[in-house]
């Protein structure tokens, strides 16, 4: 994975979304967002979280080969963890507020792009899912980034974008999950993420960790 490429990806869709959150009204927050049981300050407290374990896992590295990489680090079902995950967003969006999570944001993809100008790529961690690259992990906090990215465009109602490289990245990985070429009616790269990670029903387009 290009490695220059995997930081301006964190870069731009930090930015990208930090500009976002900054411009909403008080009531916005609160409003339902397009993931059940979630408003927006939840679904922003969980982006959030994509750098900050970035950070916090390459805190500690470790001299061992890696055990995971960005595509077996998705070999989970996503709806027998999806009870889990949303409660850690509700309970991370329970300790923050709109005020200061506008702050918090930027601030954690800027401690996640120093972690990256400091490692070398090739860096060992450990994660949830075991012993990974630093650069294959980020492949997997651009994702997340990314395509929560959207479901906060989707959930304030504005047209759906990615900063360009994060959208590289994603489609590559989402790719990657086919069994055969990636179906014609799918060419635009939004609509194809939107089906592959589940926010579009796609049948014949299921990959169980986003589904």
């Amino acid at each position: 994975m290009n490695y220059t490429l995997l930081k301006e990806a964190i870069k731009g869709q930090g930015d990208f979304i930090s500009r976002i959150i900054a411009g909403l009204e008080e009531d916005q927050w609160y409003a339902p967002s397009r993931l059940e049981g979630w408003n927006i300050l939840t679904l922003v407290a969980h982006t959030m979280r994509a750098p900050a374990l970035l950070s916090q896992y390459s805190a500690k590295p470790l001299n061992v080969p890696p055990e995971v990489d960005h595509l077996s680090y998705y070999n989970f079902d996503g709806r027998s963890i999806a009870v889990g995950v949303s409660q850690r967003a509700l309970d991370s969006a329970a300790k923050t507020s709109p005020t200061a999570i506008i702050k918090e944001f930027p601030q954690t993809v800027e401690a996640a792009l120093v972690v990256l100008e400091t490692l070398a790529p090739e860096t060992v961690f450990t994660t949830a899912s075991g012993p990974i690259r630093l650069d294959e992990y980020t492949v997997t906090r651009v994702v997340e980034m990314g395509v929560h990215g959207l479901d906060l465009l989707a959930s304030l109602k504005q047209p759906l974008t990615t900063y360009p490289a994060a959208q590289q990245i994603i489609v590559d990985l989402l790719t990657e999950f086919l069994d055969g070429p990636r179906p014609t009616a799918l060419s635009d790269d939004i609509a194809f993420i939107e089906a592959a990670t589940g926010r579009v029903r796609y049948p014949s387009l299921i990959i169980p960790a986003f589904n």
